[in-house]
């Protein structure tokens, strides 16, 4: 005898293609569908390009704190940066993240040392350690290769 199987339920059928790209939602997520859906939002005149550099150039990624990261991190979500990798690995540097790991591991009995939230950091080349040790390790490295370039194409592109 076999065990019952549960219960299952179908999900709701997706909305077809054709309704998506009627209220305006991109059929692909390539970059340029993506800017072009979240340009309609933006007032005119305005490119969800240039409002993502603007976002960048408010912040120096080689003097920033933790508290700053977070601001960054949901600045580019606010101006519908869509790289939401990025954004994680960056968020993973910041403030909310850190406090929430510290918590974790003081409340396993470790010891935590708080530092400064307001302390700057550089964030290129904290990445930059972080990738040595993860190649030391053999660990997989790909994701932090890609956020490290973009970290450096940002840096270059300031005045």
């Amino acid at each position: 005898m076999h065990a019952a199987l549960p219960e299952t339920r179908c999900l709701p059928k997706a909305e077809p293609a054709k309704e998506r790209r009627q209220q305006g939602i991109p059929r692909n997520h390539d970059r340029n569908n993506v800017i072009s859906f979240v340009d309609k939002a933006r007032p005119a005149g305005q490119s969800a390009l240039g409002q993502i550099d603007n976002v960048f150039a408010h912040y120096d990624l080689l003097a920033i704190s933790p508290r700053k990261i977070d601001e960054l991190a949901q600045d580019l979500l606010n101006a519908g940066y869509e790289d939401t990798q990025f954004v994680a690995m960056l968020s993973a540097t910041g403030l909310r993240f850190l406090s929430k790991i510290g918590k974790h591991y003081a409340e396993q009995g470790y010891r935590v040392t708080v530092h400064d939230e307001d302390a700057k950091l550089d964030l290129l080349q904290i990445s930059r350690d972080q990738l040595t040790i993860k190649k030391m390790l053999g660990q997989p490295t790909l994701a932090l290769e890609d956020f490290i370039s973009k970290l450096e194409s940002i840096q270059v592109e300031k005045p």
